[in-house]
């Protein structure tokens, strides 16, 4: 073999190796499927200072998150770590732009922006617990009211469980 073949031979190797390694990413699979890659969406920020409480006391990452419309199917979901993370909320302009498996989830221009915590440290991580947030405002380029904007970008400063997860044992999951 000559010189060329063996690092042509290494090259294939090394790719093959690399494409198959597992890839660092958020945890996406709490809970049932989410819309994804819709006709519009917004990003929904959750910054490193985020703080998230449960009965005034501090949760620590790392936390999954969810956005849900009216009927409770999931419009996004991402982790939050403990960092600066995105979190993609996927719309629809019309009910025609939907795929068939989504058709339930993505949210319409100006519906609620209703938010669920997976924490997956619980025993039971599977039952999602409502919240309330709060909307970072007063730059020009951010959406300080909980409504679906398409393009729109949020940013969350605040987010309290509701109801505290010590009394909520016998909730059924979203």
């Amino acid at each position: 073999m000559s010189g060329r073949s063996v690092a042509f031979l290494f090259a294939v190797v090394g790719l093959t190796i690399a494409l198959l390694l597992p890839t660092p990413g958020s945890a996406q699979d709490v809970g049932a499927d989410c819309a994804e890659r819709t006709a519009t969406n917004a990003t929904l920020l959750l910054p490193e200072s985020l703080n998230v409480q449960n009965e005034g006391r501090p949760l620590s990452p790392p936390l999954v998150f969810s956005i849900v419309n009216a009927q409770g199917a999931c419009a996004g979901r991402g982790t939050w770590a403990g960092t600066g993370t995105s979190l993609t909320i996927w719309g629809r302009t019309s009910d025609s732009d939907l795929p068939s498996a989504a058709a339930s989830g993505p949210l319409a221009p100006d519906d609620s922006l209703r938010m669920r915590l997976h924490n997956p440290t619980e025993a039971a991580p599977q039952s999602a617990r409502p919240v309330t947030f709060v909307l970072r405002d007063g730059a020009e380029h951010l959406v300080g009211r909980p409504r679906f904007v398409p393009n729109g970008i949020y940013v969350v400063d605040h987010i309290r469980v509701e109801p505290p997860l010590a009394s909520d044992a016998s909730t059924t999951p979203n």
